[in-house]
């Protein structure tokens, strides 16, 4: 473009010579050994630039012929990249449109012509996956993950690879990549989440727990984070009441954290102490609970702790009921405590509101071993009818309600059944 317009101005200013020294051209005279040549200045200077046009041309044609191969395979290579990059485009859509089939056709059409076919392999991948065809799915995955130079590229071979798996609920699979994608990332929270799935599907608690308690383990969300840890600690506990291990039980429990706070965490770390027999701290754990607020699983469990102070349960019961109101645990609960303390009258009344309130067979059955323990069988005989009744039928008895037994003094009852235990309230 330069070179053109140099050669255009040169042309020019010959033109001009020539019309303005017509006049009196001059001569110019050329010797090479015995040859001479004379001319006039014009045609000296004409020849000068129409040799030099010469030479422009032949040199840049000769440069163009030179760069021609290249330019052709250039243009030939944007080309294909351009057409890579098409089909690449569509079948992205087609693959977000769950046109599976052209989806991993058009993927793999130009896979090698693009910059970073790794892309178009994975993608593939996830078109294959949802065809149900594991095995086309595992090789593209094996060919993003084998020409990947990059590291960014292979993080994201390995995350699809986990991603897929997981749908799948291949999860011996997927423990074993989340650990490689997380030997490469150990920052990345989401090679972290997943390692933590997998580990809670194959029922490894230990490694999880150890894991989420991690540093690194803070940058999962809570709405993530939580839940996995709930699960552990559950586990965890059931595993340690199994075994009948008191010591790993408190253990847990001291580690536990702001799960100790948990409701659901609470419940199974009582029920775990009263599997050990370890009724004293069931019945701490329970009380510290129900003074503040009220949780009707940890009152269930109320009525199953025993050998512990009977009238100290039953005023702790008596005061949940006046703040509760009149619940089906405590009123079960404090029923069974006066038996097991022998207060008929009150273990009558408190078993006939609860049968008011939530009939059951077991609580006919209660009533009915209450009458035969007070010495009125007719009472006890209507009550095992009552309740065999509502058992087959599942329709409460209508009729008149028995009168309450009336309350001697434990001294003059006598016991024609075996006696009742707290067990068994």
């Amino acid at each position: 473009m330069i070179a053109g317009s140099i050669l255009l101005l040169v042309v020019v200013a010959a033109v001009g010579i020539m019309l303005f020294g017509h006049a009196d051209g001059g001569y110019a005279l050329l010797a090479w050994g015995n040859w001479t040549v004379e001319t006039s200045l014009i045609v000296l200077v004409l020849g000068i630039v129409l040799a030099v046009a010469v030479l422009y041309g032949v040199t840049h044609l000769g440069g163009a012929a030179l760069r021609l191969p290249g330019q052709l395979r250039d243009r030939l290579q944007q080309r294909r990249r351009e057409r890579a990059r098409k089909s690449f485009d569509t079948g992205l859509l087609r693959l977000l449109q769950g046109d599976w089939k052209r989806a991993e056709l058009e993927l793999l059409r130009h896979a090698a012509d693009r910059e970073a076919p790794q892309l178009n392999y994975l993608a593939a991948a996830r078109a294959a996956q949802y065809l149900g065809a594991s095995g086309r799915r595992d090789h593209y995955l094996d060919l993003a993950a084998d020409t990947a130079t990059h590291r960014d590229l292979k993080l994201a071979a390995l995350t699809t690879r986990a991603e897929l798996q997981r749908e799948r609920g291949e999860y011996p699979a997927l423990l074993e990549t989340a650990r490689a994608l997380r030997r490469e990332d150990l920052d990345n929270p989401y090679a972290l989440q997943l390692l933590a799935e997998a580990l809670a599907d194959r029922g490894q608690w230990d490694e999880l727990s150890a894991l989420l308690a991690e540093p690194a383990a803070r940058v999962l969300e809570p709405v993530v984070r939580d839940p996995l840890r709930l699960r552990a600690l559950l586990a965890r506990i059931h595993d340690a009441a199994e075994r009948g291990s008191l010591d790993d039980l408190k253990r847990l429990w001291r580690d536990a954290d702001d799960l100790a706070r948990n409701p659901e965490a609470r419940v199974a770390y009582t029920q775990a102490l009263l599997r050990v027999g370890d009724d004293t701290d069931a019945l701490g754990a329970i009380t510290k609970t129900l003074d503040r607020d009220w949780n009707a699983e940890l009152a269930g469990l109320f009525a199953q702790v025993a050998h512990t102070d009977a009238m100290t349960r039953l005023a702790s019961a008596e005061v949940w009921l006046q703040r509760y109101g009149e619940r089906a645990q405590l009123l079960a609960a404090a029923g069974g405590i006066c038996i097991e303390l022998r207060l008929w009258g009150k273990a009558q009344s408190y078993l006939e509101t609860l049968l008011r309130i939530a009939p059951s067979a077991k609580v006919y059955r209660d009533l009915a071993r209450l009458a035969e323990a007070t010495q009125h069988p007719e009472e006890a005989a209507r009550y095992y009818q009552q309740g065999l009744m509502l058992a087959v039928e599942g329709v409460r008895p209508a009729g008149k309600r028995a009168e309450p037994v009336s309350a001697q003094p434990a001294s003059t009852q006598s016991l024609s059944t075996q006696p009742l235990s707290a067990k068994e309230h």
